[in-house]
């Protein structure tokens, strides 16, 4: 029987959000989109005001 996981493999992604602090205390938020497969990085951005549309528009251009 054929393992159905190995032919999704390459099209799994982890996706994290995470808070950065600055050296002046300010804090700017970061989001990293990794592929599993290769562990590689497939996209980073940073902003100061993280919104829903920020976070949709980021997965939407990782992932054309």
């Amino acid at each position: 029987m054929k393992d159905v996981s190995a032919d999704h493999a390459p099209h799994i992604a982890a996706m994290d959000l995470f808070v950065v602090p600055t050296i002046c205390f300010s804090l700017l938020y970061a989001m990293v989109i990794v592929r599993l497969d290769r562990r590689e990085l497939i996209w980073i951005d940073v902003t100061a005001n993280p919104t829903a549309e920020w976070i949709s528009r980021q997965v939407t251009e990782a992932f054309p």
